[in-house]
């Protein structure tokens, strides 16, 4: 498997995890959270997990990377 992939696959674990605790802070502990929404929070963690991998991907190419760095000079 190409290092970039590994790179990728690691920020996806660490991205899903922090959005379900911001659900379970933005919900006061589940407090305020309807029952009927748990398909959709799981669809959006999954998505979230998706797209952070394929930006990862992305700025992991040559000339985003650059055109990244240059961009935030």
């Amino acid at each position: 498997m190409p290092v970039e992939k590994i790179k990728a696959a690691a920020w996806g674990p660490l991205a899903t995890p922090s959005l379900a605790v911001l659900i379970v802070a933005g919900s006061r502990n589940l407090a305020h959270f309807d029952a009927v929404l748990v398909g959709y929070r799981f669809a959006t963690l999954f998505a979230a997990f998706g797209i952070v991998y394929r930006d990862a991907m992305w700025l992991q190419r040559p000339p985003t990377a650059l055109y990244w760095s240059r961009g935030w000079r």
